[in-house]
């Protein structure tokens, strides 16, 4: 039984198919619904555990010494972090063009992408670290990079529906 009733003439005209407050609170109750069952699948239901089990349990396991295995979990999260804010900035970029207009938008996006893209250079070329100490710093990171990587697709995916249900 759905709480606002479309299906009569005799709604209300304010909550009707094709107004835009009735998308909006579909789009938030959508939006809220995957946010929280990633927050569920990601901290509640334990799945934080297994993935940092995964992920981060052999650099802690070898003492933080410089092996192979740390060199690929660091060398995977700088590459999927940096394709992660590329393709936020993608949804942002699309949100300016569409509150701006398509060449303020486009000038604005372009400036963005600048910097951004400097970012990543100087973020791919660091050096991978060999002191005991930033090694764990960085499995600190990857670990919050993994967590929020649950949360990270719900927020791109809110942002998207918009685009999709006005092309629908």
């Amino acid at each position: 039984m759905a709480i606002i009733d479309t299906s009569s003439k005799s709604a209300s005209p304010s909550l009707g198919k094709g107004n835009p407050v009735y998308i909006i609170m579909l789009t938030l109750v959508a939006t809220l619904g995957g946010l929280l069952f990633g927050y569920d699948t990601a901290v509640v239901n334990g799945a934080e555990r297994s993935l940092v089990e995964f992920y981060i349990y052999k650099v802690q396991a070898s003492g933080y010494v410089y092996v192979s295995d740390i060199v690929s979990v660091i060398s995977q999260y700088r590459i999927m972090m940096t394709l992660v804010l590329y393709l936020v900035f993608l949804v942002i970029s699309g949100q300016i063009i569409k509150l701006t207009g398509f060449r303020k938008g486009i000038v604005m996006s372009a400036l963005i992408i600048a910097a951004l893209s400097v970012w990543a250079i100087s973020f791919l070329k660091r050096p991978l670290p060999t002191v005991p100490a930033d090694i764990k710093d960085t499995a600190d990171a990857v670990k919050g990079f993994v967590i929020a990587s649950a949360l990270i697709g719900c927020v791109i995916g809110g942002a998207l529906a918009g685009f999709i249900s006005k092309s629908l």
